[in-house]
């Protein structure tokens, strides 16, 4: 390594005497290269002091700060270097990195762009890999294709560019090319990453035997990763063998991104061995509102083990939930006062912990019911019935705080002008449809002129499950996309008919136009990746039947 030579700085004049700023900065960044952190950020805060302006203790302690999290205190280091010397690349790229770990990809974007800007023909192979990472975390994977395509062109040798291409190819919907570069990956160098993210691809494109062998592949590399354990057990949900895929499901517990147990004991933790009579067990809700629906069937099965059932739910379903049979007690929050119980356990827990199979899913004809008041009072509402009344939804509700789910979201949501084929349908529709941009979709089309039939919408007044639940309640068909009120629908054991994804959801498996979950449940699945023309026809063809035979 050549020896660092810092450019001549000045002294603050009180210093003068006291400091030899060269002689600390090089100490410092010797230090710093040797990975010894402890000695080198001392010495750089000590440069600061005499004179605060110095562009490379700045630079240079924004860098320690930043490998230390301390990513605050690395973004205003960065950010005075920059004012003293705006046209420095590389600091522009680290300012970069920082904002990215803290979500800030827009502003993350720009500070490499303008690195890449700054270094002209020179910019090298991390650059670039950066660049094509924050453009993935905005979803410009256009835009992170290209970059990664210029890191190969640097250095062909290195795997991280093709994992980066992999990941945008596979978001633009072009699974070969995705394959490819994830193979070339693994061609140049044996890493768990390739083997994950090749055997998420195959997930999706439900191969799902070829995901389960690269899950295996990644594990011999990286054994103890419980994320990679978890990812293989959801291949083996969809393939059917729950026994194995619940048990593996439980390593979702081990990997950040799932809220914790309520308790720290672990001897309260029940998975199936303990015996309930005479006991208080406390069921809670781990996920989203579908899951907790999906999964509070089994409050009756513990009861009718002679336990005491309690049940925390999120708030919006609290009400809904107030008629569930097997719950003793019902609340939003566990750190509510009273709540003693002998063991607890979360909701997604139960089919492993009671062994549930594909043949012994528990109260598949439904087990939720409306509040019998509000279910009148819709039916007052709605007035005399003369054809069939369906519900309709067409989009999940957006979560901006995940942008890691928006690509899944927009795969699993369809276009309301899609229903416009239903117009010569002797048919009522009600839009079940909550939250945005839905409901906004509606809105925007109606003002323009729908063609498709006409919606009946009551979504302001379906201010909470319970209401939906009673609108449903006089429905004779739910036609929905996959949220949670496809779950609230078929879990009142109404007809409800799912428009699948193609990369569908592990509970849905992978074939068939039936789930064991649900018996009054139709499967409306894509066979090609985005297309929703083939299922709409499908639907027409038997909504049209319904409605011939009402």
């Amino acid at each position: 390594m050549k020896k660092y030579k810092p450019k001549p700085v000045g002294v603050h004049p009180m210093l003068k005497n006291l400091v030899d700023v060269p002689t600390l900065l090089q100490r410092a960044y010797d230090a710093h290269r040797a990975g010894d952190l402890a000695t080198a950020k001392p010495i750089y805060e000590t440069i600061l002091r005499a004179q605060p302006k110095h562009f490379d203790a700045l630079q240079f302690l924004g860098s320690i700060n930043a490998d230390q999290r301390n990513y605050k205190v690395a973004y205003e280091l960065f950010t005075k270097a920059i004012q003293i010397n705006p046209n420095f690349a590389h600091v522009y790229s680290n300012r970069s990195n920082t904002l990215r770990e803290v979500g800030e990809f827009d502003l993350a974007l720009k500070d490499i762009e303008r690195a890449i800007e700054l270094l002209g023909d020179n910019v090298d192979y991390n650059i670039f890999l950066n660049a094509s990472a924050v453009a993935h975390n905005l979803n410009e994977h256009e835009k992170a294709l290209e970059y990664c395509d210029k890191a190969i062109a640097v250095n062909p040798d290195e795997t991280g560019a093709y994992i980066n291409k992999g990941n945008a190819l596979t978001e633009l919907h072009r699974p070969e090319s995705a394959v490819a570069a994830f193979t070339k990956a693994i061609e140049l160098k044996e890493d768990y990453r390739p083997y994950n993210n090749r055997a998420r691809l195959y997930q999706d494109l439900q191969q799902v035997d070829l995901a389960i062998a690269d899950f295996d592949s990644a594990l011999a590399l990286k054994p103890d990763d419980a994320q990679l354990k978890f990812n293989k057990g959801i291949c083996k949900l969809m393939k059917g063998d729950w026994v194995e895929g619940f048990e593996e499901h439980e390593w979702r517990w081990q990997y950040s991104g799932f809220r914790s147990s309520p308790s720290a004991d672990i001897t309260q933790s029940w998975k199936g061995k303990q015996d309930l009579n005479g006991k208080t067990i406390l069921i809670w809700a781990e996920q989203g509102l579908g899951d907790t629906i999906q999964f509070c069937r089994y409050a009756k099965m513990l009861k009718g083990m002679g336990a005491t059932v309690k049940m925390q739910v999120q708030q919006p379903l609290l009400s809904l939930m107030s008629r569930l049979p097997g719950v003793d007690r019902l609340v939003a929050s566990v750190a509510e006062s009273g709540i003693h119980y002998d063991y607890h356990t979360p909701m997604m827990t139960l089919p492993m912990a009671l062994k549930t199979t594909q043949a012994t899913v528990p109260y598949a004809d439904g087990y939720l019911t409306a509040d019998p008041d509000v279910s009148a009072m819709w039916q007052d509402k709605l007035g005399t019935k003369t054809r069939p009344r369906v519900g309709i939804v067409w989009s999940g509700g957006l979560r901006p705080g995940q942008p890691e789910l928006w690509m899944i979201n927009a795969r699993r949501n369809t276009q309301l002008h899609r229903f416009d084929i239903f117009n010569d349908l002797d048919v009522d529709f009600y839009s079940l449809q909550k939250g945005d941009p839905g409901e906004q979709e509606l809105e925007l089309l109606c003002a323009n002129g729908w063609v498709g039939p006409n919606i009946i919408n009551y979504a302001s007044e379906l201010n909470d499950f319970t209401q939906t639940a009673g609108l449903i309640d006089n429905l004779d068909l739910v036609i929905t996309v996959d949220t949670s009120t496809a779950h609230l629908s078929a879990a009142m054991g109404k007809p409800t008919w799912v428009l699948n994804r193609f990369d569908t959801c592990w509970r849905w498996g992978t074939i068939g136009n039936t789930t064991p979950w649900y018996s009054n449940m139709r499967l409306y699945r894509q066979e090609i990746f985005g297309n929703w023309e083939a299922v709409f026809k499908n639907l027409y063809t038997d909504l049209a039947k319904l409605a011939k035979n009402y």
